[in-house]
């Protein structure tokens, strides 16, 4: 069985991403797993998220900020993975996750003591999107994969750049992203593209919910759409 979890930025609209609210509706729906995202503006909350708070997850992963940070050998990253080590130890996360065009040096990951992951980018990106890009990234052995289905989907409709992906890194794989797509990161119960849906890889990786949702009625909508899919008899 396929376990499906949720983005904890899926309601940043009207939830902060960090909130106790934010688990407890992820709770009251029966969601085991999560990723935790937040911007770098809000990282030192991770600081104030109770352990309790993530009681009953079987899977939570960290999202690092994509806004207002370049990682390099500098004292702002040094802060940041300091700050996560010890948020680390606190919640217990099982990887850390980065977008590739925000590295200017991954050295600064090598002697960390978590494990980062590499997110393939979108469209929209210069860089990080194929299998040639990620092939240079891979070089540094250490990294793991996130594959995001939305991206793929942004770059070649046919999707199969999700098989040439998956081929390529699927021993580097831990988690996979999905959501719909017209314009950005669309509820796939409204947008109805079961084609992203069954282009997910038939594996364990745990699978997490991207989708950008308007209240909690269309977060429980999108995620049991999601579960219907997959655990319907």
């Amino acid at each position: 069985m396929k376990v499906i979890g949720l983005s904890s930025d899926i309601l940043y609209k009207t939830v902060p991403p960090t909130s106790k609210k934010i688990f407890k509706i992820f709770r009251k729906i029966n969601c085991r797993a999560v990723e935790i995202h937040c911007p770098a503006s809000e990282l030192s909350s991770l600081e104030r998220i109770d352990p309790a708070d993530l009681q009953g997850f079987t899977h939570v992963s960290l999202h690092l900020p994509s806004r207002g940070i370049i990682y390099d050998n500098n004292s702002k990253t040094k802060r940041i993975l300091e700050l996560i080590q010890r948020t680390k130890e606190k919640l217990n996360f099982k990887w850390v996750i980065v977008h590739p065009h925000k590295v200017k040096n991954w050295n600064i990951f090598k002697n960390c003591s978590f494990t980062v992951a590499v997110e393939n980018m979108d469209y929209k990106r210069n860089f990080g999107k194929n299998v040639e890009d990620l092939k240079k990234i891979f070089k540094n052995t250490f990294l793991k994969f996130i594959l995001d289905i939305n991206h793929c989907f942004t770059n070649d409709r046919s999707l199969k750049l999700v098989d040439d992906l998956y081929k390529n890194f699927k021993d580097k794989l831990c988690e996979i992203h999905v959501s719909g797509f017209i314009k950005n990161h669309e509820p796939l119960h409204l947008t109805k593209q079961k084609k992203i849906l069954q282009a997910i890889p038939d594996c364990t990786c745990p699978i997490i919910i991207e989708s950008v949702c308007l209240n909690e009625d269309q977060l429980k909508k999108e995620f049991t759409y999601i579960n219907n899919f997959f655990h319907a008899s």
